[in-house]
């Protein structure tokens, strides 16, 4: 059986909760379920200490009941208090325990992880060799063989194989990396006066930033 507790909700709430389940099934609240929560998009389920009231039963799991004196109001005929009563009450004996529950905490790698997955995203988008050649030209005035020629002359350091490969290729990843793990999208838009961030840009809508025209020298 599970249980789902909506927030906001009180550590009384929660108390009540679990002591009421614990009742019912007849189990310590370390052999309960986990509770489910409707996490928020930054949060992480953590853990929390509350104190709560746990009934009390003999060996043979009955309740031991013990007496109390409570206060109970005296109406009169019209419905009025006039005064208070002090009367005996039987009620089941409690002790206090302190437990872990379950808890939403706020995850402190969220913009991390969020950053981390939109990376991902943005790494796995694709053009065609078609579209990479066309937004050069575009954005440039170069074609494949002016970048190649750009790049021995100014980026030897660029493996021109490994970009020969990937322009072959039927589609053009933008997390394309050579054979030494580098960046090959990076490389190239530095060459040309791009960040990463306009290459990004260039995946997502197949055509490079305006940009102020500069001569590249070759």
């Amino acid at each position: 059986m599970s249980y789902e507790l909506k927030k906001p909700i009180t550590d009384k709430e929660k108390a009540d909760f679990i002591v009421e389940y614990n009742h019912k099934n007849g189990l310590k609240i370390e052999d309960t379920e986990m509770f489910l929560f409707a996490l928020e998009p930054n949060e992480m389920m953590g853990e929390k200490e509350i104190e709560i009231d746990v009934p009390d039963y003999d060996e043979d799991g009955n309740p031991i009941m013990i007496e109390i004196e409570v206060e109970v109001p005296i109406y009169n005929e019209g419905g009025e208090i006039i005064g208070y009563e002090k009367v005996k009450k039987q009620i089941q004996k409690t002790h206090k325990e302190t437990v872990k529950i379950p808890y939403p905490v706020i995850n402190p790698d969220y913009e991390k992880e969020e950053a981390e997955k939109e990376r991902k995203r943005i790494d796995e988008l694709k053009l065609t060799p078609s579209d990479v050649e066309r937004a050069l030209y575009y954005g440039k005035n170069m074609d494949f063989e002016d970048l190649k020629a750009l790049i021995k002359v100014n980026a030897p350091i660029i493996d021109i194989k490994a970009l020969g490969i990937e322009l072959r290729a039927n589609n053009f990843y933008r997390g394309a990396v050579d054979k030494d793990g580098n960046r090959i999208v990076d490389m190239i838009g530095a060459l040309l006066g791009y960040t990463s961030a306009d290459m990004d840009y260039l995946f997502i809508n197949k055509k490079l930033p305006e940009k102020e025209q500069t001569e590249v020298e070759e």
